[in-house]
């Protein structure tokens, strides 16, 4: 099941204005935020760009991770997606890419201009999970050209995987302990090489 909301603050269930300031550096007024970046390491990242298969390497690694992440939260969860920072257009575009992205938007008769939030139960969310992980770097279907990062957010847990442009997976949280039980996973070719309170 998916749903389309345009009201994004009143679904997630931490408040997203202490948590966007927590991520810029400014005063936290409310709960501290952990975080975990995992990225793919150096001599993989510099062996994919120099092959340009940086893309179909990054899934391979992390695609059977995110899975875990989400399966982890048990298969009843429901999740919210969002882009960071700022609600803005899902597909400012005609492009042929993203197609089950696309697919979604048309089957529902949703313009691609809209602008809020997806919300997934887990079964979909895996369904999706390929194209949710390219999307930062998919949007405009070109080479280094980046959109917004999504933020894929537990319903009922202050808890966020984001996908970012840089091709890494980032996992926050206001729970350090339950941040830390995903931070112990190894993964061939990638390293955790950012951790921090925010």
């Amino acid at each position: 099941m998916i749903k389309f909301r345009k009201t994004v603050a009143r679904l997630l269930p931490y408040n997203r204005t202490h948590y966007m300031r927590a991520w810029r550096g400014r005063k936290q007024t409310d709960a501290k935020w952990y975080a975990y970046s995992f990225q793919l390491d150096e001599d993989e990242r510099t062996v994919s760009y120099a092959l340009n298969t940086y893309k179909p390497m990054f899934i391979d690694i992390y695609q059977p991770f995110f899975e875990e992440v989400v399966l982890s939260f048990g298969s009843t969860s429901r999740w919210i997606v969002n882009h960071d920072y700022k609600n803005r257009e899902w597909l400012p575009n005609n492009q042929n890419n993203l197609p089950r992205l696309r697919s979604l938007f048309k089957s529902n008769n949703i313009p691609f201009s809209f602008k809020g939030a997806l919300e997934f139960d887990t079964e979909y969310l895996l369904l999706f999970s390929k194209e949710l992980m390219l999307y930062p770097t998919s949007v405009f279907n070109r080479e280094r050209s980046c959109y917004n990062d999504l933020e894929i957010s537990n319903k009922e847990l202050p808890f966020i995987i984001k996908t970012t442009a840089h091709l890494d997976i980032d996992l926050l949280s206001t729970d350090k302990e339950l941040l830390e039980k995903f931070a112990g996973k190894k993964m061939k070719g990638s390293d955790v090489v950012q951790y921090r309170a925010l």
